[in-house]
């Protein structure tokens, strides 16, 4: 039996009747004109790259409440992501409007539901702000994704230390790895001829001395006034890896192999 070839997306979940309801109510809101000119602001990258942390950081400010990634449960249901989005936010009229979304919620394998290009231009024509939200270490984002199935733990709120051990699959590692290069070069392409603010997760987010200054500038660029901030979330991997990972050996054997041991010493994660 040939091995699934692994992917980025998320399993698709379950949708019942409210659902359904949901976007009806929904793709008819957004028809309609908004009542005050909010601030809408989509944050725009790949997952296990900190976007639930930078959304949970921003709404802390008290300037938006934490929307997620709203996309994902209608996603089969949806016959315009962009009405449906734009429904949302005239929605809640009364307040400012985040979210998050990734590329592969749009444009999957069998299922494209609008250009992501297309979604981001058009939202900016209307007045959205884009953070656009990467990760420069895309081995430990790939370990990371694997390490969180694993748990069928996502997030974490605590500081426990998780004293198990994963095995990685080195197959489903190489593919993964090409897979968010591949990524990384479709997102600029999309964000070409528009404004928008850049995070990387190394450089703004790792440090939680640096979410601060991160999100003043994010404010700023929003045309908010700069609020203090903070977030009960928790970096879930603060082993080194040579402890997180039963084959570590193994690994770096092959990541010499490819080219990519350059990941294992990242300044950044020392």
């Amino acid at each position: 039996m040939t091995k699934e070839k692994p992917n980025l997306f998320e399993p698709t979940l379950k949708v019942n009747l409210r659902h359904k309801l949901n976007v009806a109510y929904l793709n008819l809101r957004s028809v309609l004109p908004p009542k005050n000119q909010n601030v809408k602001v989509v944050i725009y990258g790949q997952g296990r790259s900190g976007s639930t942390l930078l959304e949970s950081l921003i709404s802390s400010s008290g300037y938006f409440e934490e929307q997620g990634e709203i996309i994902r449960p209608y996603r089969r249901i949806l016959g315009s992501p962009l009405a449906f989005v734009k429904g949302f936010a005239n929605h809640y009229y009364k307040e400012n409007f985040i979210f998050h979304v990734k590329d592969y919620q749009l444009s999957d394998e069998g299922l494209e539901l609008i250009d992501p290009r297309e979604f981001l231009h058009k939202l900016y024509k209307e007045g959205w702000k884009i953070v656009y939200l990467n990760r420069k270490n895309i081995l430990r984002q790939s370990i990371s994704k694997q390490i969180a199935n694993q748990r069928n733990l996502f997030h974490q709120h605590n500081d426990q230390n998780i004293e198990k051990s994963y095995q990685i699959d080195l197959e489903e590692l190489e593919y993964e790895i090409q897979l968010r290069m591949d990524y990384l070069k479709k997102e600029r392409e999309n964000l070409e001829g528009l404004k928008y603010e850049e995070v990387c997760y190394e450089e703004d987010l790792l440090d939680p001395r640096m979410h601060q200054k991160t999100i003043n500038r994010l404010l700023d660029h929003f045309g908010l006034g700069p609020k203090k901030v903070s977030t009960s979330l928790k970096r879930t991997g603060k082993k080194p890896l040579e402890k997180q990972i039963k084959n570590y050996a193994e690994m770096v054997s092959f990541l010499k192999e490819k080219g990519w041991d350059y990941y294992l010493n990242d300044p950044s994660y020392q």
